[in-house]
């Protein structure tokens, strides 16, 4: 035994502690060498007290494992050096291969890169009879070199079958297919594309009808239902078909990605401005009709304090500056940033003057259709009426649109509310509307401060001090958490965890193949990103990083947020791209006589034309006494998709800006 060598490692298995071997060596009675980064000691050189605790079959077992343990860590070393030497060097004489069968020069790069890895795997460990196979160390060594294509040990295994048997570039060349029979392919998607793009919003069932009748027609074979389904669910994620037919602002909020918002970090940095419909009736005393009161309030985004507000008939001009006026008055100072939404006050004199007035002081106006800008200080309307509306006197509830079974007071109770005598007034209304202001600055809704004591604690580096108001003017095999599938929702991945959302932006071609459907996820460290694979195939999709946020207030907005931004706005351009493609290209494929029948199908009739060509429609018109001939024709028009416009006016886009010097805030959603 006297030349066998353990590693710590080894030693710490039969009981021997790091810190006796350090011991040992500190008093020179311990043989070691080090070999790279490992420490080896002579057996022989332990102290023999220690020896004599273990047999020599304890001794052998574990130095046999030592071997097989060093020679796998060497076989591996080799292989993946030899493997990553070609990776990195040995490109070039493949690229060739590559671009010659139409491969674009970026894919070519890829492709050739991993064809020179599989040529060393196959030539040095393949190429003579006889040979040893280092599976596992190549299949290490793989998935080290080339972690987006992280597969399976059984996965490689039959990947070197097949480069064996078909060629290398079988294995990295991928082959798109839809699955779909040829018989229902583009011409049928083409007619179910354009009629469900239609503006009308035909159902499916509606869109099989149409379908059914164009193929008798044309001659063609008629799908069955669920083929007409499968094609329509697919046509309805695409986000020119979704935007045609139901808006392009519903498309934009429905499917495209948006920039997550941070919330402002200190007090004054960001003011939200929104108006709220309060609960409570009056009777108006000149038309007798029973109306409600409006809320204008103006919230500090950092607190949550409702700064200023006012109580007005409707959020007019007036209310706004009152409630902005009463801000003022209250704080003796201006934000940074004033957020508000595409009010019409934005559009007139007296806000392009005070606007102007505010610019010269300092204080930035932003005007966003995005809704996530004030999504703060709506939420905050919701536990507002919750918490404290709701505990008044003639509070009747959220309103109709709201599905809670709760929204709702009684219809008993609303019916004594309206009695006389029970009704509020404007002023009863408005004392209400003070009581639950301060109840909401005072109170814990949400925090364990209240929105008082966080505004007050607050730094103010931003904050603009007007003294007088009236001056103003994130081991993967085996740490991976395996989830059940999700959906992809507006180009992302959204998991929540412990009450905490966590959002992972996909690419635009992830996007474009995965919005609304389900994904397989993995991962191992939320904080930092996910693994993605397809639900239907099992194929690895690729790993997705945590998104970051952008400062959506002014006062903190860096440099890295204006590149969030405009990463999120150039995945959305690229995803929409890609959609009017596939419209574009469906069109190309068309046969004209089937062009000709979608448009027949998604155009109305001219009735009055019909009814200028037919005795019997005359006649009864005439009638109900109109007069067909001096009736104008119906202004009839292709109500569906117009690809051939999209052609003509393909570089057009609904983000495009032709000058365009700062970021624009409303394309966020």
């Amino acid at each position: 035994m006297t030349n066998d060598f353990l590693t710590y490692r080894q030693l710490a298995a039969i009981g021997v502690s790091g810190e006796l071997i350090r011991q040992w060596k500190s008093r020179d009675q311990l043989d070691s060498l080090k070999v790279g980064d490992t420490e080896y000691v002579r057996w022989s050189s332990v102290p023999g007290r220690t020896r004599s605790k273990y047999s020599q079959e304890e001794i052998n077992r574990i130095c046999n494992s030592y071997m097989y343990e060093e020679q796998s860590r060497l076989q591996y070393n080799s292989v993946y050096m030899g493997m990553r030497s070609a990776y990195d060097r040995n490109s070039l004489r493949y690229r060739d291969f590559y671009t010659e069968n139409g491969i674009s020069p970026d894919k070519a790069a890829e492709y050739s890169k991993e064809h020179a890895l599989w040529a060393y795997l196959l030539d040095t460990y393949y190429g003579e009879d006889g040979q040893k196979h280092p599976v596992d160390e190549a299949w290490r060594a793989y998935n080290d070199i080339l972690p987006h294509k992280k597969c399976s040990r059984e996965t490689f295994r039959k990947k070197i079958s097949k480069a064996r048997n078909k060629g290398i570039s079988s294995i990295i060349i991928v082959k798109k297919s839809t699955g779909r029979p040829k018989i229902f392919g583009d011409q049928y998607e083409y007619m179910i594309y354009q009629l469900a793009s239609d503006a009308k919003a035909f159902s499916c069932a509606n869109v099989y009808r149409k379908v059914c009748s164009i193929c008798e027609e044309m001659g063609m074979q008629a799908p069955k239902e669920r083929t007409v389904n499968n094609i329509f669910r697919e046509a309805l994620r695409n986000t020119e078909v979704y935007a045609h037919r139901y808006g392009v602002d519903k498309m934009r909020n429905d499917m495209l990605s948006y920039a997550s918002i941070a919330h402002a970090q200190y007090t004054n940095d960001q003011w939200a401005l929104d108006g709220w419909t309060m609960p409570f009736y009056y009777r108006d005393p000149v038309d007798k009709r029973l109306k409600t009161m409006c809320l204008f309030a103006v919230m500090d985004a950092h607190s949550k304090r409702i700064v200023g507000y006012y109580v007005a008939e409707s959020e007019n001009t007036e209310t706004i500056l009152n409630g902005l006026e009463d801000a003022v008055r209250k704080t003796g100072e201006l934000p940074f940033e004033i957020v508000s939404d595409n009010h019409s006050f934005n559009q007139t004199k007296i806000a392009d003057n005070f606007k102007e007035s505010l610019e010269k002081m300092g204080v930035a106006w932003t005007v966003s259709s995005n809704p996530r800008y004030k999504q703060a200080l709506e939420r905050s309307f919701r536990t507002f009426g919750e918490c404290y509306a709701k505990e008044q006197y003639g509070y009747t509830g959220q309103g109709i649109r709201s599905i809670s079974p709760d929204a709702r007071i009684s219809q008993e109770l609303f019916d004594k509310y309206m009695k006389a005598g029970y009704l509020l007034t404007k002023d009863q209304i408005k004392a209400i509307a003070v009581y639950c202001v301060d109840m909401w600055n005072n109170g814990l809704a949400s925090e364990e401060k209240s929105p008082n004591q966080l505004y007050e604690e607050s730094e103010r580096p931003n904050s603009i001090k007007l003294g007088d108001w009236r001056r103003c003017s994130h081991f993967f095999d085996l740490f991976t958490r395996d989830m059940s599938e999700i959906t992809v929702r507006n180009g992302q991945i959204n998991i929540v965890r412990a009450g905490h959302k966590y959002e992972y932006q996909l690419t635009s071609d992830q996007a474009y193949r995965f919005n609304n459907k389900p994904v397989t996820v993995k991962y191992i460290d939320l904080t930092e990103g996910v693994y993605i694979y397809d639900s239907s195939t099992g194929d690895p999709v690729g790993y997705v990083k945590l998104k970051e946020k952008a400062h959506g207030a002014l006062a903190n907005r860096t440099e890295e947020d204006a590149a969030i931004l405009g990463k999120t706005s150039s995945i959305n351009k690229a995803w929409v791209r890609k959609s009017r493609e596939k419209l574009l290209n469906l069109r190309e494929s068309a046969d004209s006589r089937l062009v000709e029948l979608v448009n027949q199908r998604t155009t109305p009739k001219n009735v009055i034309q019909d009814m200028k060509e037919n005795s019997m429609y005359a006649a009864e018109f005439a009638r109900l006494g109109g007069n067909i001939q001096t009736t104008p024709d119906l202004p009839v028009f292709n109500e569906g998709y117009d690809t051939e416009k999209l052609s003509r006016q393909r570089d057009e886009s609904p983000f495009h800006k032709k000058e365009r010097s700062e970021i624009d805030l409303s394309l966020l959603d």
